[in-house]
């Protein structure tokens, strides 16, 4: 799943939002084993749709939530892409606007605060967050 970040309407994600009033589904995921988000970011819909698939499936096996848009990836070389490290002198991850940058540090944050404690112990978690080398910005 992809999320486009100009097309989300941000509502907090603590305190009650009466405008959008949210309502449980009775649905289950049984036959979902892998999830990645790609563009995760703070919004609370985000968080109230991870929660509740972590709840409903039961057959989940890894989780990843990519809050930089597989921006945190490097090139390293001609031809060749990867993780960025602090070895490395010539790679450079792909750049990120200031904007994209300060809301994936606070999806970082978001996470931790309200979906890594709900990850069962049977699921690989995941969470890509945005390269400490490359990416800096407010946190």
């Amino acid at each position: 799943m992809q999320v486009n970040e100009y097309v989300m309407t941000h509502y907090p994600v603590v305190g009650d939002n009466d405008e959008c009033p949210r309502q449980k589904l009775d649905l289950s995921h049984n036959r979902l084993r892998h999830m990645t988000i790609t563009g995760f970011c703070s919004a609370k819909s985000l968080v109230e749709l991870t929660v509740h698939i972590l709840e409903s499936t039961h057959s989940l096996e890894r989780l990843t939530l990519d809050t930089t848009y597989d921006y945190n990836r490097c090139i390293q070389g001609p031809g060749t892409i990867g993780k960025c490290t602090t070895s490395s002198r010539i790679a450079k991850c792909w750049p990120m606007s200031k904007r994209g940058v300060d809301e994936a540090h606070r999806a970082v944050k978001t996470v931790g605060r309200y979906i890594a404690g709900r990850v069962p112990l049977a699921v690989q978690f995941e969470l890509m967050g945005p390269c400490s080398r490359c990416h800096t910005g407010s946190r």
